[in-house]
């Protein structure tokens, strides 16, 4: 025993060592995020290590704060949608897009509402969670435009963050929720009824295959100069999301950093994660994405009148 404690601070520091060696990937990434739950695998796996870098999880309050530390340089790699990125690149920008998740969201409302499909939501107030980008938002406007129906002029539309945007839906401050995924599971567990979730409101519009729409995000030039640490960084993810995949015991390890209330909602949560791996990208993906940004372009913001480029997703070399 005597010789295990004294060798166990040459251990630290000897990982500690390793790990100062290793090239760093910082990422930025919101706290309450629930790719949180990777980024916490591949450290306590250390699949980072093992794939060649040293993973650094930079927890942020807000989308704003992990743009700007992404965007100053500050971080390595940040998370977001690629309609973001594509918006980026046309500014002039070379970013690259991992695929992290094909989960999108859905529309969730009271079991006591009479809304049974899209054409009823005119007049009524509809809440999105987030701002006037989300990409549930966007979709489902594109979906009611189909029908004849403008959404902007037709209903009354609120925004705010997806915790305050639940709790206005329970309080009946509005008559239904565009939300985040993980948002609209636990709504779901509470006996709140999904309308339908996006990727039928996707399927409407013609876009036949399910697209990964969340990814890490991170500048070429930093790919080019580090071409073998971010395909280490691939390779870990890849991993991680087998691991989560296949063996339950590696969940334990996640529990306190997931916000659940119970069971039911832990479970909910890990399975929407495990359903919302993207795989690897096949041609008809990359042709949905296309497609998809030209759906949902005309009803952004400040439309761009553009077509993507599919060669902003960074595949991992096989």
């Amino acid at each position: 025993m005597r010789i295990s404690l004294i060798l166990l601070p040459l251990l630290i520091i000897s990982r500690i060592s390793a790990a100062t060696d290793l090239p760093a990937i910082k990422v930025a990434v919101l706290a309450t995020g629930t790719v949180n739950w990777e980024l916490q695998h591949i450290k306590n796996r250390g699949l980072d290590h093992q794939n060649g870098f040293n993973l650094v999880i930079e927890k942020k309050a807000s989308l704003s704060a992990t743009r700007l530390a992404f965007m100053s340089n500050s971080s390595d790699m940040m998370v977001s949608d690629w309609l973001w990125v594509a918006d980026q690149n046309n500014l002039g920008n070379e970013f690259k897009f991992i695929p992290y998740s094909k989960q999108i969201g859905a529309i969730v409302h009271a079991n006591t509402s009479q809304i049974k499909s899209i054409t009823d939501l005119t007049g009524k107030t509809i809440g999105v969670a987030g701002g006037p980008m989300n990409k549930g938002w966007l979709l489902t406007q594109a979906a009611a435009a189909k029908k004849g129906i403008q959404l902007t002029e037709q209903a009354e539309v609120q925004f705010g963050a997806p915790p305050l945007m639940s709790q206005a839906l329970k309080r009946g401050q509005v008559d239904i929720l565009i939300t985040f995924w993980h948002y609209a599971e636990k709504l779901k567990l509470q006996g709140y009824v999904e309308l339908y979730s996006l990727s039928d409101a996707m399927k409407e519009l013609g876009l036949k295959s399910e697209i990964p729409l969340l990814g890490y995000v991170v500048n070429n030039q930093f790919v080019i100069g580090n071409n073998n640490v971010v395909q280490g960084f691939q390779r870990a993810i890849r991993q991680a999301k087998d691991d989560l995949k296949t063996n339950e015991q590696y969940w334990g390890a996640l529990r306190q950093s997931m916000r659940f209330h119970n069971e039911a909602e832990f479970t909910a949560l890990k399975s929407g994660y495990i359903d919302g791996d993207p795989g690897k990208i096949n041609q008809g993906q990359l042709d949905t994405v296309v497609n998809f940004y030209y759906a949902v372009d005309r009803y952004r913001t400040n439309p761009t009148g553009s077509s993507l480029d599919p060669g902003l997703f960074l595949e991992l070399s096989e």
